[in-house]
């Protein structure tokens, strides 16, 4: 423990500064890169699918991330229009190809109990669950191994 502590002053704000995280990101990999040699900590990549409809109007999207032989999904969303068409499944299918094309062999998503039946139709089963987050709902931890897959 420091015997003493620095002067230092603490600012909240709202979230949105990507700049702020990519510091932040670039410290938590600068330490794993020193307290963990042997686990080889790669530069993540950061991609994004943009969906637009017809009109060119955007519809929905997702955020994900490649690191350390997984594809991490951030974000999926699309809006009610596109929902029930198989905007979904292609999404997730272009995600899954780009896990391939990054060398990832496992993907990660979380999702409240709404969209749990979707994910599990293509393939990704429960590895956590988070009872009563909100109140009387379960937050899911899915993985889905391509190992083996065509």
């Amino acid at each position: 423990m420091p015997t003493t502590i620095p002067d230092c002053n603490f600012a909240l704000e709202s979230a949105g500064d990507d700049e702020f995280k990519r510091y932040l990101q670039g410290m938590i990999n600068e330490h794993h890169e020193t307290a963990y040699p042997a686990m080889e900590v790669p530069q993540s990549r950061r991609f994004i699918i943009r969906v637009t409809d017809a009109q060119g109007q955007v519809v929905g999207g997702a955020l994900f991330w490649a690191y350390w032989g997984w594809l991490d999904v951030s974000l999926v969303a699309l809006e009610k229009q596109v929902r029930g068409r198989g905007v979904g499944r292609r999404l997730m299918a272009m995600i899954e190809a780009q896990a391939r094309e990054e060398g990832c062999t496992k993907l990660r998503v979380e999702t409240f109990g709404q969209e749990l039946g979707f994910y599990q139709h293509l393939g990704y089963r429960i590895v956590g669950q988070l009872e009563d987050y909100p109140e009387g709902h379960s937050y899911y931890w899915l993985r889905k191994d391509l190992e083996g897959e065509a």
